[in-house]
């Protein structure tokens, strides 16, 4: 949401066929009901934010996805490439 808000071109990978990862599938609906993280993820929506669904980033892609950015840089399980505009940060 954040880089969204910065001007940055976003694009989120989901390897299920909804969004919200753990949010969506692995937190009970008694716990976090759904309409609170479908809430979120529109108000995500609204600011540009691009989702690709049933996408998993393999080594392969992952290696396409770089080609396009110019710098990486690593944080442990977090993983941040940066161009001018984009930024992929792979989880």
């Amino acid at each position: 949401r954040e880089l969204a808000l910065f001007g940055y071109d976003v694009t989120i990978y989901e390897a299920n066929e909804k969004a919200g990862g753990v949010l969506t599938y692995g937190i009970v609906p008694s716990r976090l009901p759904q309409e609170v993280v479908d809430f979120d993820i529109a108000t995500i929506e609204k600011l540009g934010v691009t989702f690709k669904f049933n996408e998993t980033i393999d080594a392969a892609r992952l290696e396409e996805l770089k080609a396009e950015y110019s710098l990486e840089q690593d944080y442990g399980n977090l993983k941040s490439l940066i161009s001018q505009e984009k930024i992929l940060m792979v989880l």
